[in-house]
């Protein structure tokens, strides 16, 4: 792993996902909901900081094949003087992203104890309906895999539900 690497999950990932609650330990659990092809790896570790992860859970899972490095995309140039910054997604796909993100952390952490609060995902129309969902959301994750888990999770939550939607990302450094 390279702290600027970009990991995606593979289709091997979504299925133990899918079928096999327990597959990963609580770490790299954690590590793998928070992988989104976007965030580099770096970014994942500092905001899982408080759990132990180390770098070489990235390792683990793409040894394990549920996870692999995401081909790098050609950098367009742009003016030297430029902030840089990342572009808002529509909040409709914020909104879907969001709602899979809370789906698939929840389930994972609780089975089907998470029954009625995927119902009440189901009937959220819009962010601001997702981000009143976070307190019981919090609890349910907390209950299911304990409160470090749950407030890297949650926080990850918030990103994702928030106004803006966006976060600024440094530039990787020269090398």
């Amino acid at each position: 792993m390279k702290e600027h690497d970009v990991y995606v999950r593979t289709e091997k990932g979504l299925e133990m996902m899918r079928t096999k609650r327990d597959a990963l330990s609580s770490e790299l659990r954690v590590v793998f909901f928070m992988i989104d092809g976007q965030s580099r790896a770096e970014e994942i570790l500092a905001q899982v900081a408080g759990l132990g992860v180390t770098p070489e859970a990235f390792d683990g899972l793409v040894r394990a094949g549920y996870i692999a490095m995401q081909a790098p995309s050609a950098p367009t140039p742009a003016p030297a003087d430029a902030p840089v910054a990342a572009k808002p997604a529509p909040e409709v796909d914020r909104f879907y992203a969001a709602r899979q993100f809370l789906n698939e952390t929840v389930v994972n952490a609780v089975g089907l104890r998470s029954f009625f609060f995927t119902l009440k995902l189901e009937k959220a129309n819009s962010l601001p309906d997702l981000r009143l969902l976070l307190p019981d959301y919090f609890k349910l994750i907390e209950k299911g895999t304990g409160k470090l888990e749950a407030e890297v999770l949650t926080r990850r939550a918030r990103e994702l539900t928030s106004e803006t939607g966006t976060r600024r990302r440094p530039e990787p450094a020269a090398t």
